[in-house]
């Protein structure tokens, strides 16, 4: 499990937490959002993203979550991740997790 996978705007997943003049003001995410998406390109293993809490993304090698994605993002730019972020996050509610857990 990942915390922050799915920051509100690129001030939230910006790199350095001390940079508090933004207007994330003092919330940061941090580039966790990458490292899911990059693991969400890994065809062994399964995920999604449940929409709670800035995003917990859940990685599995066995339960049935999520199929695998090839990313069109190869520098993990923000705004290409933002204009397909359901997609890239395969982001669910939590009722959608428990149905997909259910039934792996």
């Amino acid at each position: 499990m990942l915390h922050d996978c799915n920051p509100p705007t690129e001030w939230y997943a910006r790199e350095d937490y001390y940079f508090n003049m933004t207007p994330a003001k003092g919330h940061w995410n941090g580039t966790t959002w990458k490292a899911f998406v990059k693991w969400r390109s890994n065809s062994e293993v399964q995920s999604c993203c449940v929409d709670s809490d800035w995003g917990i993304g859940i990685l599995s090698k066995t339960a049935a979550i999520g199929a695998s994605i090839k990313s069109s993002n190869p520098f993990f730019e923000f705004d290409i991740f933002a204009n397909d972020r359901k997609n890239y996050l395969n982001l669910i509610d939590f009722d959608q997790l428990k149905e997909k857990l259910l039934n792996s």
